[in-house]
């Protein structure tokens, strides 16, 4: 499976490095979300048609809900950079401190199910709503890193609900984490971000 994923990334990142500065089919009148939606969509589909020899395993709605959480990552934390002013350049260069994937890392060693909850107390999902300014509260921004406050506490309360729900829940590390392809994953979202003027500038510029 790791080699599988280290040809998902390799692929990712050619097609992160060609992306254009404004996609043909991002619709720059788009709400925000939707631009960050339809990139996540637009760059797995590019990973798929170029990347020939990817497995089928890896080309499922699982696999593009993933995508979809680390542009949505990028969605959120270019709203925070805009109420913290700063500029395009220092966000790139926030997201792409290690430290700034920490959460995410933190979110892809939970269980599914309550995965899910964290994702939706952050704002992550649903991906086809806006983020609602009272979501931004839950996440911080600075010129070091992005951070979702009280991570650890949140999970093990969203923990806690699910197993009064559904019983034990047994930890499902997220298999491209396991891998070590998530964090490179994340670094070609952030670079397909910052590299089109309807994402990250837009966002900044709004």
């Amino acid at each position: 499976m790791s080699h599988a994923f280290n040809m998902l990334l390799e692929t990712a990142q050619e097609v992160a490095s060609t992306w254009p500065q404004c996609h043909p089919e991002i619709n720059s009148q788009d709400d925000e979300h939707i631009k960050y939606l339809d990139a996540s969509e637009i760059f797995f589909d590019e990973i798929i048609a170029i990347g020939e020899s990817i497995p089928d395993k890896l080309q499922t709605q699982s696999a593009r809900h993933g995508m979809k959480i680390l542009f949505r990552t990028c969605n959120l934390a270019a709203l925070l950079a805009k109420q913290g002013g700063l500029n395009a350049h220092e966000l790139h260069n926030t997201l792409i401190n290690p430290l700034s994937f920490d959460g995410i890392a933190r979110m892809a060693e939970l269980p599914n199910k309550v995965n899910r909850r964290v994702e939706t107390q952050y704002g992550l999902t649903p991906y086809t709503y806006p983020i609602h300014e009272s979501q931004l509260e839950f996440s911080s921004i600075d010129e070091n890193h992005l951070t979702f406050k009280d991570i650890r506490h949140i999970s093990d309360v969203k923990r806690r609900e699910v197993e009064g729900e559904h019983g034990p829940q047994r930890n499902a590390v997220c298999a491209a984490h396991n891998s070590n392809a998530l964090s490179g994953l994340f670094l070609c979202a952030v670079k397909v971000c910052t590299t089109d003027k309807n994402l990250f500038q837009h966002t900044l510029a709004k």
